[in-house]
């Protein structure tokens, strides 16, 4: 129960760094590399790739 223990004190109790623009948040610092960061982008370049279609309309 190591893993469960460290798992919960991870988290730290300030809010990620991030700065917006367009809309968007670009998380700076370690957030960047976790998966929803990554999800993030490119979600965020698949948007600017097709100027067409808005998600947020």
């Amino acid at each position: 129960m190591l893993q469960a223990d460290r798992s919960l004190t991870r988290y730290p109790v300030k809010p990620t760094p991030f700065r917006q623009s367009k809309g968007v948040r670009i998380y700076q610092g370690a957030q960047r590399r976790t998966m929803v960061g990554s999800m993030a982008a490119i979600c965020r370049m698949l948007e600017l790739d097709q100027p067409g279609v808005k998600l947020n309309a």
